[in-house]
């Protein structure tokens, strides 16, 4: 590598530093776990969090089922679901949910999530998060990354 090529692979380390450093200090994504139980009867279920930056702000909490979309497959039922989350704390959160609930070969429930909106007043207000979930016989089971900012 010659000075020039050095000098160059330099100043673009420094420029990254520039911008990545305050993305990090103003709330970079962090892993995020989130484990629940869910009554498909009234949609109603709880939740605790086991990781990630909701757990200085919503540590557990309650969850409502406020939509579903239901479609036939071949091998089982795809879902919509938008779950509010109710923080004990007191911020609210709502996250959408795509689910597929597989009845052949095996029964399964997979499902990727996204948050679409936060309370506006009680720090969640910037919340954003991805990722995926899944559901067995201990309850509902997230996984991804969330955000503050």
């Amino acid at each position: 590598m010659n000075r020039r090529q050095l000098g160059a692979a330099l100043g673009l380390a420094f420029a990254l530093g520039a911008i990545w450093a305050p993305m990090a200090a103003s709330g970079a994504s962090a892993n995020t776990t989130i484990h629940g139980t869910f009554d498909a009867n009234t949609g109603l279920g709880t939740f605790d969090v086991a990781s990630g930056p909701l757990n200085d702000v919503c540590s557990a909490g309650t969850t409502s089922d406020e939509a579903r979309v239901v479609k036939e497959t071949a091998q089982g039922l795809k879902l919509v679901v938008l779950k509010t989350f109710y923080c004990d704390e007191g911020p609210t959160f709502v996250m959408k949910l795509s689910v597929l609930v597989d009845f052949e070969p095996t029964f399964s429930i997979n499902f990727s999530w996204n948050v679409v909106a936060g309370s506006g007043t009680d720090g969640l207000e910037s919340l954003r998060g991805a990722g995926t979930g899944f559901g067995d016989d201990q309850g509902d089971h997230y996984s991804g990354r969330m955000s503050l900012r």
